[in-house]
């Protein structure tokens, strides 16, 4: 460890992950999540049954289908009156695409829950693959409406389910496929500072996974100095760190940088937590997906990784092939809408 970095002590578990996980007959704070997602899982496989599950945007303005919703309107004479209006056709309002992407999250929390709480990495896994799944199937979607409202699901803001994917060791080939997806520039449009935040990011996430490290550092060093430059403001002084702590992982990694990376991983989980107190209605993170990528990505390069806490476990830091060859995937009964109408 150099001596100009001081080791971030971490305890294993936080005084708020342990009264989230406790058994709900000992907690009143919270109810059973993992069963109501359970239950929500079970509901949204029943709705691919549908046969409107494999529909796109010009299927459902083919069908005439109509979404009315009341508008406030504001007479002449100042009273308030409400007329009937109707929403602008765009993918949230298809059944498929709808079920995926609540799936992504369903499973995505499944995944965290299931290792936090039974320590059951392969399982654990298997959830992470399923949001990587569902994220993949949302970006073969066409998009197709005016307004392209539905645009933010398949871009880069969506890099967590890729790396949901690569620590669930999934196929290069499949995890290469969703980063192409999602860094499409037709997909990535806009100068806001959220696109160029999330560009950094999710560059530097894909570049790093594929290999390409010229890209990825040049990725990873904009992310930095964009990042110390928002914390600098007087008005972004409570910027989070964990984006600072994640740039400076990614440039460990490629520098093989050991201490540099337990440091910037340490710091990311930390941040991540913050007090790590109970809050009132306020669950806690109970997997650091950025952090356990960037371990698990130093691994592979034959870094060694000491950290080990609740939120960034060896156990998905280590790379354990897994074969999902043999597992039910969520499908719409009649087919995807691009299977559907190849076929």
């Amino acid at each position: 460890m150099s001596e100009d970095r001081t080791l971030i002590q971490l305890p294993y578990f936080t005084e708020a992950q342990e009264d989230y996980l406790r058994d709900r007959e000992e907690s009143k704070r919270y109810c059973n999540p993992f069963k109501s997602y359970l239950s929500q899982i079970e509901k949204y496989w029943t709705e691919l049954e549908q046969p409107e599950a494999s529909w796109d945007l010009e299927d459902l303005t083919a069908s005439g289908k109509q979404f009315p919703y009341p508008f406030p309107v504001q007479g002449k004479d100042g009273r308030w009156t409400t007329e009937t209006r109707y929403k602008v056709l765009d993918n949230t309002l298809l059944v498929g695409h709808q079920v995926m992407l609540r799936l992504v999250s369903a499973y995505g929390f499944c995944g965290a829950y299931t290792f936090a709480k039974w320590k059951d990495a392969p399982k654990c896994k298997e959830y992470l693959y399923l949001a990587a799944y569902c994220q993949e199937k949302l970006c073969h979607w066409p998009i197709g409406d005016p307004y392209l409202v539905t645009l933010n699901f398949t871009n880069l803001h969506q890099i967590m389910q890729l790396m949901m994917a690569v620590i669930a060791d999934a196929e290069d080939s499949f995890i290469r496929q969703l980063g192409e997806m999602l860094m499409l520039p037709e997909r990535n449009i806009g100068k806001s500072l959220a696109k160029k935040h999330s560009d950094a990011v999710g560059k530097t996430t894909i570049y790093l996974t594929n290999g390409d490290d010229k890209k990825a550092r040049r990725a990873a060093e904009q992310l930095l100095a964009y990042e110390e430059k928002r914390r600098a403001l007087k008005s972004q002084k409570n910027r989070p760190a964990t984006w600072i702590c994640y740039a400076q992982g990614a440039l460990a990694v490629l520098d093989g940088d050991e201490a540099a990376l337990d440091t910037a991983l340490r710091g990311y989980v930390q941040a991540l937590r913050g007090s790590g107190k109970p809050v009132k209605d306020l669950a806690p993170h109970l997997l650091a997906h950025y952090a356990v990528f960037l371990a698990k990505l130093a691994v592979r390069r034959g870094m060694e990784v000491t950290i080990d806490t609740v939120d960034c476990p060896q156990e998905l830091i280590q790379t354990i092939p897994a074969d999902y060859s043999g597992l039910t995937l969520p499908r719409p009964r009649d087919g995807f809408p691009w299977e559907r109408k190849q076929g």
